[in-house]
């Protein structure tokens, strides 16, 4: 009797090799589905991290939306990012944790298409938010002070988050299309191996890795570039606010250099999975076996770990956002806030309004932006 082999794709999208391969491929019979209760340590790892990267990018929504100061281009782009931080959480870690103990899909076909979509909708947030602040940035940076657009910020950023996340649909349209059930116990998001994954992976690497990475350390490099050479024209003058925005320009180009780096790092193992798993991957080989199980822990825990890193710089390096944060953690009332910040007195508060008036010049506004850019680049 001649034993047929079919070549069957592993489960959801965050699992690719958690089944067994001997069982799937070579002998058509569906994963062993008693719970491992052995492997405990590392879902436990992992719904940590989520909780700490959904409450942390929590914590960035609410003070953007509570405080009416942050209603700016980069704060909102901060707040579209923090979003897809948290979709990528909420849809990502639940399941993963999930199979890592159960092997089996057992939600059915309509949550495995909204599974699988979803993370790559929240993806795409996230990627396309930090590639349209770096340009936002520069183009900040570069337009001179007081150069009055015909659209105003809050429509354009309304324009760019709205493109965003249409995009970002766009692209998690086929996965919801394509995702299945072959069997009644397995979630497939492509038929691996096929042309079709072939294409989809290498385009998905592209167009959300490749083309925003190269994007954010252009801009980011010449942001940086002009934010240092313009430390010597100012380093000689004697202005109000000076020190402060020279001081302020080289820990923002330190700052942003250090994001699209981390960025490059966090997902680059990601991708290279992916594209490893449909290229060269051979169920046949114990070896692959194990590098694909070793792979796929370090860079899901990596893909996590960024989610947790913006809202972590963005309260280490901007005093603005670490005094809204104590300040609504205090349920204290939302108007009682300046725009550097809680006070902790009325007067410390109208002291500082008072020094603040006397400041008030060009290179001060400039100054200004340029701390509201620290607040972004987070």
């Amino acid at each position: 009797m001649t034993t047929t082999t079919t070549t069957l794709p592993p489960t959801t999208m965050e699992s690719y090799s958690s089944v067994s391969w001997s069982s799937v491929y070579v002998n058509m019979t569906e994963p062993t589905c008693e719970p491992n209760w052995g492997k405990l340590w590392g879902p436990f790892f992992l719904i940590l991290v989520a909780i700490f990267g959904f409450f942390a990018n929590l914590s960035l929504v609410i003070v953007v939306l509570r405080y009416t100061h942050f209603h700016t281009a980069p704060n909102i782009l901060v707040l579209n990012l923090a979003i897809g931080d948290m979709l990528y959480v909420l849809v990502s870690a639940p399941f993963h944790a999930e199979h890592e103990v159960h092997h089996c899909w057992q939600f059915g076909l309509v949550m495995c298409k909204l599974s699988n979509g979803m993370q790559v909708l929240s993806q795409g947030v996230c990627v396309y938010s930090l590639m349209a602040g770096s340009i936002e940035r520069y183009c900040a940076i570069t337009r001179p002070v007081g150069d009055n657009s015909t659209m105003s910020p809050h429509l354009k950023t309304s324009l760019v988050v709205t493109m965003i996340w249409v995009v970002s649909l766009a692209l998690s349209i086929p996965i919801m299309k394509i995702a299945s059930m072959p069997t009644s116990v397995s979630c497939f998001y492509l038929p691996h191996f096929s042309r079709t994954a072939l294409i989809h992976e290498t385009f998905r690497f592209i167009v959300m890795y490749v083309i925003p990475l190269i994007t954010i350390t252009f801009f980011y490099t010449k942001m940086s570039r002009t934010l240092i050479l313009s430390t010597s024209r100012f380093s000689g003058e004697r202005q109000p606010g000076a020190a402060p925005q020279l001081n302020t320009r080289r820990r923002v180009a330190i700052m942003l250099l250090t994001i699209a780096i981390f960025f490059g790092i966090s997902w680059l193992p990601y991708f290279a999975y992916a594209m490893w798993f449909q290229y060269s991957f051979d169920y046949r080989k114990p070896s692959h076996n194990t590098i694909a199980h070793v792979f796929r822990q370090v860079r899901f825990i990596l893909a996590f770990l960024n989610t947790c890193f913006n809202p972590v710089v963005v309260y280490a390096l901007s005093t603005s956002y670490r005094r809204a944060l104590v300040h609504t953690l205090r349920c204290r009332p939302s108007n009682e806030i300046g725009r550097d910040g809680p006070r902790s007195t009325y007067s410390a508060y109208k002291n500082s309004v008072v020094t603040a008036r006397k400041r008030v010049t060009n290179h001060n506004n400039a100054c200004f932006e340029s701390t509201d850019m620290t607040v972004l680049s987070s």
